[in-house]
């Protein structure tokens, strides 16, 4: 959890099939993808204006504020007329007027979809049901300390529940609305990537594959053109863009640093409302990992820049004591399955039947993890070896508490003495950090915060078994630490029990 910020949500990308290959994209301009700077300027099908206003993010927002304003009001007199029902009276406009006061939820439910969520523009309706979902669970949890904790004659109770339920429902449909009729972009839409080297490329193959519903108009590298060549074709192509408004947005994947005229375009591109979409945001949005491999390791230490200061944070305590709370309920969870389990891990593999190893935790601080035993005494007898999602060495029994998760139960013991959190990076061995942080200079980054029983890599990636697959989870586990929250635990808590009850573990 931190004060930090999550990735640009209210934008969804897409590329049209053609993708330029690698020989198309170092080109000025792909003709399968790209139109020309003549094209361009010789005009084309005219925006409507709702394309107009969809390529306007200011006034996109400024409608669903208003709208979800309207709807909370309306709520409210959906709440005083179920209210009324109940109490035989009519409703009428000095009724209302009498009630007034209660205009003062439409506020409170304004404040908690501001609280819960970043409320972009153009959410996917499984987002935007999220979104309104957190808010109603929210405000349910204030309505039941009001409802134990107020005199029962201070106010009429159920007139917050009726509102909560007309306000959720009226705020899906609303959003689900915007989104298709404001906030989404139509096919038509194209948007610009700025580069051809390897970063532009695979964000034109990932937007491909993630979203195939926008068109790229095409790759355009960042190269200025050198003494006596002609002006770059591509440049050209990219102004006339720009100016004719033919891209609602520009992706920078620059393979070098921009000279100043494609930092002019990029400047006029942003006056003329086109957004500006930095590459590693379009990478986080669509993967939900960070782009270290197309990042040298100083970006990386910027964009985690304050993990270190928000571990004192008011969300920082709240994850303690949910921690804490966790740690105390795993214990008790432990101590009733351990009758059961330690009998079945000593007939199994032998005594002991707790598995101690050493493990880098906040800091780089070592401590010794706990599990269930799943392997014999002589598993490493060759020899410290990546765990596999197949480990051979592990017995039979050890392969069902591994595919049920009960061989971590133990840890919640580290969690309770503050050594591990029940959410984040899971810990690693020193061996294999000294080896990954020489191969990977950004590896030490995710011992900024605890390690924990499960974590955003765990429930997105299979095992890391290589150094290609370490570089895989630390890509997620450094998105964990940028955009870690308590909705974001929650989340990985929920897949997590998921995976339990599924023995999906490996």
């Amino acid at each position: 959890m931190g004060a930090t910020r999550r990735p640009f949500r209210g934008w969804r990308l897409a590329v049209s099939p053609a993708v330029p290959s690698a020989e198309e994209a170092s080109s000025p301009v792909s003709s399968s993808t790209a139109l020309g700077a003549s094209d361009i300027e010789a005009g084309g099908v005219r925006s409507s204006w709702l394309e107009r206003l969809r390529r306007r993010p200011l006034a996109r927002r400024l409608i669903l504020d208003a709208g979800d304003a309207g709807v909370a009001c309306g709520a409210v007199v959906g709440a005083l007329w179920s209210w009324s029902v109940r109490d035989g009276v009519a409703l009428t406009w000095s009724y209302l007027w009498e009630h007034a006061v209660w205009v003062v939820l439409a506020g409170v439910w304004m404040l908690l979809l501001r609280a819960v969520s970043a409320a972009r523009l153009a959410f996917s309706t499984r987002d935007t049901a999220a979104v309104v979902a957190r808010a109603v669970l929210v405000g349910f949890g204030l309505y039941l300390v009001l409802y134990f904790l107020a005199p029962r004659d201070l106010l009429p109770r159920l007139v917050i529940l009726d509102f909560l339920t007309f306000v959720g429902l009226a705020t899906l449909v609303w959003r689900v609305a915007h989104r298709r009729l404001v906030g989404a972009e139509t096919p038509e839409t194209t948007v610009a990537v700025v580069g051809a080297g390897q970063a532009a490329r695979d964000i034109a193959a990932l937007l491909s594959e993630r979203a195939p519903h926008r068109k790229v108009l095409g790759l355009f590298p960042s190269r200025a053109a050198e003494p006596g060549e002609e002006p770059d074709a591509s440049l050209a192509a990219l102004q006339a863009a720009v100016t004719g408004r033919r891209v609602s947005a520009l992706i920078l994947a620059p393979e070098r640093p921009m000279g100043p005229e494609l930092l002019r375009t990029v400047v006029e591109a942003r006056e003329r409302d086109i957004e500006i979409i930095p590459m590693h945001t379009v990478y986080e949005q669509l993967l939900r990992r960070l782009p270290i491999r197309h990042k040298d390791p100083s970006w990386v230490i910027e964009a985690l820049g304050d993990a270190r200061r928000a571990t004192r944070s008011p969300s920082w305590l709240l994850k303690r004591a949910v921690d804490v709370a966790g740690g105390a309920v795993g214990c008790a969870a432990l101590l009733l399955a351990l009758p059961v389990l330690g009998p079945l891990v000593w007939l199994d593999v032998g005594w002991p039947v707790f598995f101690r190893q050493e493990r880098l935790g906040l800091a780089g601080r070592r401590f010794l993890i706990l599990k269930f035993r799943t392997m014999g005494l002589d598993a490493e007898a060759d020899g410290a070896r990546w765990a596999g999602a197949r480990d051979q060495r592990a017995s039979g029994f050890g392969r069902f508490l591994r595919r049920s998760r009960l061989d971590e139960l133990p840890q919640f013991w580290n969690v309770l003495r503050g050594e591990m959190s029940l959410v984040g990076p899971r810990p690693e061995r020193p061996e294999f950090v000294a080896e990954l942080v020489r191969r990977i200079p950004s590896y030490r980054e995710r011992l900024l915060v605890r390690p924990g029983i499960s974590g955003w890599a765990q429930v997105n990636y299979r095992y890391g078994g290589s150094v290609d697959g370490a570089l895989d989870k630390l890509e997620y586990d450094l998105y964990y630490i940028k955009h870690r929250d308590f909705w974001l635990d929650a989340s990985i808590i929920w897949r997590t029990i998921g995976t339990v009850l599924s023995f999906g573990g490996r």
